[in-house]
């Protein structure tokens, strides 16, 4: 059964000592490391790997089992100095199953304290993701709630309606009662750098160009926006229009 065995660790270090040249006393030069059967660390393990394969056989061809013992044998594995002070066998092995049962329990209530603080992290982690997200939509609706909607039309939120109009809040609207026609507005462009949270938590800043257009008494559109936007301004209220710079000056509205 071991011959296969023998035969290949045999042929492997034949072969390994056919390919290495044996040493030949001449000193290593800086920088170099020196490859011959005394340096290659692997020959020495291919004998001591074919002499522990041989022990094992040796084993087997004598009936006995892996730990070395003949069948049916029960190592009583007795201290001689406890059983003089009067320790049974009994005792002897009972104290011991004790004392490994209580270094199990202890490595059991170790790796069960760290599941629970494992546990701990991730529910504090999740506690700690819901309250941002509310923090933050409350914010958000606190913004719309003074400064309002876009218009569906606005250039400056492309692709996100849903967020409050801190770009054009202060622009005047056209008065369909008053029939105004404000004059051309003249467009300048502004750079607006936004201060941007990575899901990882670094910050990053954006660089947002908005567009906006002045005329002579206000800042207003180029044209009347199509639609309508979906919650009023507070602040719109305030903002100044064609209208009552009129009535500062002294003349009527139409």
């Amino acid at each position: 059964m071991g011959q296969p065995r023998r035969s290949g660790a045999y042929i492997d270090w034949l072969t390994a000592n056919a390919l290495l040249p044996p040493s030949d006393g001449t000193p290593t030069p800086p920088g170099e490391q020196k490859v011959d059967r005394t340096t290659v660390s692997d020959l020495r393990e291919i004998v001591g790997g074919f002499a522990s394969i041989q022990q094992e056989l040796d084993k087997a061809d004598a009936g006995l089992n892996p730990l070395g013992l003949s069948k049916n044998v029960i190592p009583f594995d007795i201290d001689p100095a406890k059983a003089d002070a009067g320790q049974t066998h009994f005792e002897q092995i009972y104290e011991r199953a004790v004392k490994a049962m209580n270094n199990a329990i202890g490595v059991f209530n170790h790796a069960n304290a760290s599941t629970q603080k494992l546990r701990e992290q991730a529910e504090t982690l999740q506690d700690f993701v819901r309250t941002v997200s509310d923090r933050e939509s409350d914010f958000t609706n606190r913004l719309i709630e003074v400064f309002g909607y876009p218009y569906p039309d606005d250039p400056a939120y492309a692709g996100t309606p849903n967020t409050p109009d801190l770009y054009h809040f202060m622009y005047s609207d056209y008065s369909d009662i008053t029939g105004d026609v404000p004059p051309e507005p003249m467009p300048f462009a502004v750079q607006i750098v936004d201060t941007v949270v990575a899901p990882d938590g670094s910050l990053s800043r954006l660089t947002n160009t908005v567009t906006y257009h002045a005329s002579p008494n206000a800042l207003a559109w180029p044209s009347r926006p199509t639609g309508y936007a979906r919650a009023a301004r507070r602040v719109r209220s305030s903002s100044p229009t064609p209208n009552s710079y009129k009535r500062r000056r002294g003349s009527s509205a139409p």
